[in-house]
């Protein structure tokens, strides 16, 4: 089993999985043995892979029945959910509570989720779909030098602006502005205010 029994000052980020998952970036993500915290939909997956859980997030039905599947990882702390909220704001709260600076989180969450998450809460966070891992930016600015074949993703529909100095495309889906680099340079975005922006997961 992959353990990280030791006395942690969640001085690392906060790992929460909320669905099936891509097993490379969670391994990548556990290397530093962070705080785990994993939704029940989840649960089955992760106990799986041989993976210690520190919290599980589930209805209150269904803690015993996590509890015995568990026992063997004992100790393991259980957080009811309520039913008003999302399960996502549930375990951000609890993190928050809990002294955590910052959590990746590993699943999907619709974008105006991740919009009212980043004002509701003051912890940094990045949450990884298949796809792409979308960052809160809070300063309003991003820079960063990248390789060719790297894409970004903003949404067209924020006054975000962006600057390349290779040889890009920009493409649009549905709400989505994508943007390719077909050679290595830098890109930078910037907006007025926080904004989130993907970056696709090679």
């Amino acid at each position: 089993m992959s353990s990280h029994h030791f006395v942690r000052e969640d001085q690392e980020p906060a790992v929460f999985v909320l669905e099936q998952v891509n097993q490379g970036i969670l391994f990548q993500l556990l290397e530093w043995s962070p705080r785990l915290i994993v939704a029940q939909k989840a649960v089955e997956l992760i106990t799986s892979l041989g993976v210690k859980i520190d919290v599980v997030l589930c209805d209150e039905d269904l803690c015993d029945n996590f509890r015995d599947m568990l026992a063997f990882q004992m100790p393991v702390r259980f957080v009811v959910m309520e039913q008003n909220e999302t399960c996502y704001a549930q375990g951000i709260s609890f993190l928050v509570r809990q002294g955590c600076k910052a959590v990746h989180i590993l699943g999907e969450i619709p974008y105006e989720e991740m919009k009212q998450l980043s004002v509701a809460f003051p912890l940094d966070i990045a949450v990884w779909n298949n796809d792409y891992k979308w960052n809160c930016c809070r300063s309003g600015q991003f820079r960063k030098w990248v390789t060719a074949g790297s894409s970004f993703i903003i949404n067209a529909r924020e006054q975000i602006k962006f600057q390349v100095d290779t040889t890009f495309k920009r493409r649009l889906v549905h709400d989505d502005l994508i943007v390719d680099l077909l050679e290595d340079g830098m890109i930078s975005f910037q907006c007025m205010g926080p904004f989130w922006l993907g970056e696709y997961i090679n």
